[in-house]
């Protein structure tokens, strides 16, 4: 493998967690979290495009990126002990972000291997 391609790999498998993660540390009540909110959806989106048209890592390392980016929220929660809710935004990031990333992904590759057959 080369460097470029390890880099690659690294980003798709952390980028996803580690904006999840920021979107977690901030206040819901101020307009800046859905600001961030909108550039995570943004970026992930970006990254799935250029997924697609350029396919710069595995298959596996980009599903995989996708499914484990609510780990370091389900980490950060348990670091803060939160008696009520301790799991919510853990669950959040995996409804709402993780899951309908991982469907529609999942779908268009079905979709690109059932064509090129």
């Amino acid at each position: 493998m080369t460097v470029k391609r390890i880099l690659f790999t690294l980003i798709y498998l952390l980028a996803p967690g580690g904006l999840v993660l920021i979107i977690a540390q901030l206040d819901s009540s101020s307009s800046l979290f859905w600001v961030a909110v909108g550039a995570v959806y943004l970026l992930t989106l970006c990254g799935v495009v250029y997924f697609f048209m350029r396919r710069p890592v595995h298959v596996v390392a980009f599903l995989s990126g996708l499914a484990l980016s609510p780990v370091p929220v389900f980490v950060y929660e348990r670091m803060l002990n939160s008696e009520y809710l301790p799991n919510f935004i853990a669950v959040l990031s995996m409804v709402y972000y993780a899951f309908p990333f991982l469907l529609v992904s999942a779908v268009i590759l079905i979709v690109i291997y059932l064509r090129g057959r």
